[in-house]
């Protein structure tokens, strides 16, 4: 479903019940103002001065906090409730050195790291939306008016900020305002050298993968592997996975924490040769016919291993 960027060294929190973090959840760190204790049977641990994080244990455990020094704007008194990515509202950073980098979008841009890839030809845009949200109050919003060219793409410029690494993992919430059609479309995009643009998007009504160079899919098209896959519903919110590996090429994939067997690698059609090496990575919304849409992401992150839901 400028750009607000916040440091994720572990895993970006899930929805907050109140008074406690659920399981796996931001319980502490610089600049955290939420709940700082575990669900029970779950112990707030501290994994650096930035994050703590609710894992499994025996006791509940107050985090300690650092508050980090920020500047906040205060917004307009106008009904407008979008700020344009171009401009900032709080200041927190990103430590690509973690192995970790990621944003919730209620903290300022890091621009050496996030920003926008791709800039539509004729139409889009990317705001930050105060309207919808998977936690906190801040998401990405992206609105295309559909065709090739009117689209827009937010994300890392230089995939290296993760480092040196085989494996590519990716995590982010999407909130897709209609559902996907038959249509061919992407919103999730890599530039790959090789295949020109590794994407993930939808075609035949379900949520797909596709590679420029040879417009090959996965899955394949045929209603018993589209049935392996997963519709994709409008105004509801998904938790989408992937793995890319850069040495083997493998390609795997998860919605809403379960594996999806049709858009893990091997499959027939889209063959065992193709090795990726994508050099940046990005979220927008970009249709092959006439498909406007208007997407919400948040919670987003990029790692060395798998992040989780």
């Amino acid at each position: 479903m400028a750009v607000l960027s916040k440091v994720f060294l572990a895993l970006i929190a899930a929805s907050v019940v109140v008074g406690q973090s659920q399981p796996y959840g931001q319980c502490g760190g610089q600049g955290w103002s939420g709940a700082t204790t575990c669900t029970s049977g779950w112990t707030c641990t501290v994994s650096n001065p930035f994050y703590s994080q609710c894992l499994p244990g025996t006791a509940t455990t107050t985090a300690t906090t650092t508050t980090l020094s920020t500047t906040k704007s205060t917004p307009p008194a106008t009904t407008t409730s979008t700020t344009p990515v171009s401009t900032t509202t709080t200041a927190t950073g990103s430590s690509p050195s973690s192995g970790v980098i990621g944003t919730d979008f209620e903290g300022t841009v890091d621009s050496s790291v996030w920003s926008v890839i791709v800039t539509a030809q004729s139409g889009g845009s990317a705001t930050i939306d105060t309207t919808k949200a998977h936690s906190g109050t801040h998401s990405l919003k992206i609105v295309s008016t559909g065709g090739y060219s009117n689209h827009i793409f937010y994300g890392v410029s230089n995939l290296n900020a993760l480092g040196s690494g085989s494996n590519i993992y990716g995590r982010y919430y999407a909130n897709f305002l209609n559902a996907f059609t038959q249509d061919h479309t992407t919103h999730m995009m890599m530039t790959d050298p090789v295949s020109q643009t590794l994407r993930m998007g939808g075609q035949f009504g379900v949520l797909d993968w596709n590679r420029a160079s040879d417009d090959s899919i996965m899955p394949d098209g045929s209603p018993s592997s589209n049935a392996g896959s997963i519709a994709i519903a409008g105004n509801t919110w998904y938790c989408i996975e992937f793995h890319l590996s850069r040495t083997t090429g493998q390609i795997e994939t998860w919605v809403n924490g379960s594996a999806i067997s049709s858009l893990t690698t091997p499959q027939t059609r889209w063959g065992s040769s193709y090795i990726p090496n994508p050099s940046n990575w990005g979220l927008g919304w970009e249709s092959y016919g006439s498909d406007p849409n208007t997407v919400w992401y948040d919670d987003i992150a990029l790692g060395t291993s798998r992040l989780g839901c």
